[in-house]
């Protein structure tokens, strides 16, 4: 009789509901995929278990379509485009496993993985969504096809890789409709030579492998930005010398970090800072120098740029006046640049009054307090001025 005896499997359906869930909840991501797609009962009773949500990553590639589940080694791998891999392991779903899950009308290899993605979601949700594009490899769907889609448009970061440019249409896509977007890498292609979008200073993380394609134009959409790093770019320090009267008499907080621009050479002050009132301060290691913002803009609050070279980089932090260096009570501020700043900005414009109003006593005597003022900060603080 034991001999005849048929091999049925786990009866995991008869058990109480608490054991069910806790075996569901010990079983590997494709093993609870696998055991949704042998019925519709298991699939219910799975989506009730509460799984935790899971890290997502979907790759578009013509022919060779995936979706990655877990962060861990090794994850679940659903595939879904038309090609086999060439080893199946366990935690390898294969697209015809997952053949009850498409719909009827399901053409193409794009609505393979939404369809998939869309049922896998209802009982493993997503905590983190990421999408891969191999842009040599996607001759059969776009990225404003991809991007159409409300779940690829929760995603928190894409990574493009290429061999050629992307369009600007496709990256604005990507810009415009990814509302969660964290992180955007390029590798190996870049948008073309001029392309603007003020959402990519917006990001936590941008990575491009050039910046050649950047113009300074584009500094100048900068708005409550991040840290932000430009690796080999085209700008000169004439260009830079725009951005900072930009900054200077900017509405806004350009951004709330640090700005490094890579940069072969040290700075020019002459060129850098031609036209802009300055502190050349030796207070910190490496010497550093001061600008504040127009006065007129009670908006902004980052009222004072910090700019020095460091290591083949321009580095350019903004603070407002009463911010300390770092956490400590004792730490450093930039109040005293400031008022001294702001000291040298009224000199200038009692110098200027003074031209029509040579005699004038009263203007003389402010003149004079200001030097003081400033002569006592220079002491102090160890800088000189550059009007």
């Amino acid at each position: 009789m034991e001999g005849q005896r048929e091999d049925r499997g786990f009866p995991i359906q008869k058990l109480p509901c608490l054991v069910t869930s806790q075996i569901i909840r010990l079983m590997e991501t494709w093993e609870q995929i696998r055991l949704c797609l042998t019925s519709k009962k298991t699939e219910m009773i799975t989506r009730s278990v509460n799984l935790p949500p899971m890290v997502y990553r979907c790759c578009f590639k013509d022919n060779n379509s995936a979706i990655s589940i877990g962060a861990g080694n090794p994850c679940a791998f659903l595939t879904c485009g038309s090609e086999a891999p060439e080893v199946i392991v366990e935690n390898y779903v294969i697209k015809e496993e997952l053949s009850k899950w498409l719909k009827p009308t399901d053409s193409n290899e794009l609505e393979t993985i939404m369809s998939l993605l869309e049922k896998v979601i209802l009982f493993i949700p997503q905590s983190y969504m990421e999408i891969h594009l191999e842009l040599a490899e996607m001759r059969t769907m776009s990225i404003q096809d991809i991007f159409s889609h409300p779940i690829i448009q929760n995603c928190e970061a894409v990574m493009i890789t290429g061999g050629e440019e992307i369009p600007s249409e496709d990256l604005n896509c990507i810009l415009d409709t990814a509302s969660c977007l964290r992180r955007l890498k390029l590798t190996n292609t870049n948008p073309p030579y001029g392309y603007c979008h003020e959402k990519i200073f917006q990001i936590d993380d941008f990575e491009s492998p050039s910046y050649e394609w950047m113009t300074i134009e584009f500094l100048f959409t900068l708005k409550n930005g991040v840290k932000t790093n430009i690796e080999k770019n085209p700008f000169s320090y004439a260009d830079l010398n725009r951005f900072l009267k930009y900054w200077v008499h900017s509405e806004i907080d350009m951004f709330d970090d640090i700005l490094c621009i890579k940069m072969e050479e040290d700075i020019p002050e002459n060129v850098l800072f031609d036209g802009i009132t300055r502190l050349n301060s030796m207070r910190f290691v490496p010497r550093s120098y001061q600008i504040k913002a127009d006065s007129n803009h009670q908006q902004r609050s980052k009222l004072i740029l910090c700019v020095w070279y460091e290591e083949g980089t321009l580095k350019l932090s903004s603070w407002t006046p009463d911010e300390r260096l770092d956490d400590e009570a004792e730490a450093e501020l930039f109040r005293q640049e400031y008022d001294a700043l702001i000291a040298v900005e009224r000199r200038m414009e009692m110098k200027q009054t003074l031209k029509e109003n040579y005699d004038d006593e009263e203007i003389q005597n402010e003149i004079r307090k200001l030097n003081e003022q400033l002569e006592k900060l220079q002491e102090q603080l160890n800088f000189t001025i550059a009007e």
